[in-house]
């Protein structure tokens, strides 16, 4: 799958997955296995998800809670967020909506050189 390359898979369930995969530092060459690997696992399940590198989709926490119960983050590397409202929304879909994140192999690589959530020191392997 291409780094820009966006995919949904729809099974008609109720447990949703988006796929998140955006590297902009070091892009892995297991990312497009592990996409892979998401997709078919999800369709094996009869769950819906959508694969993407596209970071406004974190952009309205509403619409992302609305649309996802999960989100993978899959070999994420570099700055992720191009706003403070994408940052915003990932912190807000897991406190205020209870969504719920999982990292999929060097995916805190992307957070340790932000300041971390509670604004009080750098990030240190965890977020």
């Amino acid at each position: 799958m291409p780094k820009s390359a966006a995919s949904s898979v729809a099974a008609g369930s109720t447990t949703s997955l988006l796929i998140f995969f955006k590297a902009t530092e070091y892009y892995h060459e297991s990312i497009p296995s592990a996409v892979a690997c998401l997709v078919r696992v999800c369709k094996e399940l009869g769950w819906t998800c959508t694969a993407t590198d596209d970071s406004s989709e974190f952009s309205d926490a509403a619409r992302l809670a609305a649309r996802y119960g999960v989100i993978a983050f899959v070999n994420n590397s570099g700055d992720l967020f191009e706003t403070d409202a994408e940052r915003d929304g990932l912190v807000r879909f897991v406190e205020h909506y209870g969504g719920s994140i999982l990292g999929v192999h060097g995916a805190i690589a992307a957070y340790l050189n932000l300041v971390d959530h509670t604004g009080a020191a750098k990030a240190s392997g965890t977020w």
